[in-house]
């Protein structure tokens, strides 16, 4: 048996040779590319997706260190901490405390009562059940002037302060912000 074979041999012009290199290196480029996204699909899954005002853990970003795991923990820690904040307004002979809020319910009325001894010393009451144990409070002058402010002490109830002029040295009455966080 015989068998024949023909070679046919077709000279393409020089411009189908240029669109046939072209087109097989952009299909080259397509599969490498496409066998680069497939194999991080495998590896990496499918994107979570979140919902709004849902938390943010590090579990569902399968990250591969431990960093923001840490961060979760720190921030569930700040999370727990009541922090609350007052507007005290003694500059005249009254006071009011009537601008309160903070970041659990309840915490517009964590203000119980205020109390003026003397000029440019303050008893702040702090209600029931808002701090298990002595709070951290800061306090900053609103308005103008050379005011300073004293922490003499604070307890779960209560905190004391001094207002006093830092040019003069005296106590003096004045508009403060008050901002306390501690433990429920």
């Amino acid at each position: 048996m015989k068998i024949k074979v023909y070679v046919v041999d077709l000279e393409l012009p020089r411009w189908a040779r240029r669109l046939l290199s072209a087109a097989l290196a952009a299909g080259a480029v397509a599969g490498v590319t496409l066998g680069a996204v497939a194999v991080a699909r495998a590896a990496w899954g499918t994107p979570p997706t979140f919902a709004p005002q849902a938390p943010l853990l590090a579990k569902d970003m399968k990250v591969v260190s431990d960093d923001l795991t840490d961060l979760d923990t720190r921030v569930k820690v700040v999370q727990q901490e009541r922090i609350v904040h007052a507007l005290i307004k003694c500059y005249t002979a009254s006071c009011d405390h009537a601008v309160q809020g903070g970041n659990f319910p309840g915490a517009s009325n964590w203000v119980s009562g205020l109390t003026k001894p003397s000029a440019g010393t303050y008893q702040v009451s702090i209600a029931s059940g808002t701090f298990s144990t002595a709070p951290t409070c800061t306090a900053t002058q609103v308005g103008g002037g050379s005011v300073g402010f004293i922490m003499l002490q604070s307890t779960a109830t209560t905190v004391n302060l001094n207002s006093y002029n830092s040019a003069a040295n005296t106590l003096i009455d004045w508009d403060f912000s008050l901002i306390c966080f501690g433990s429920p």
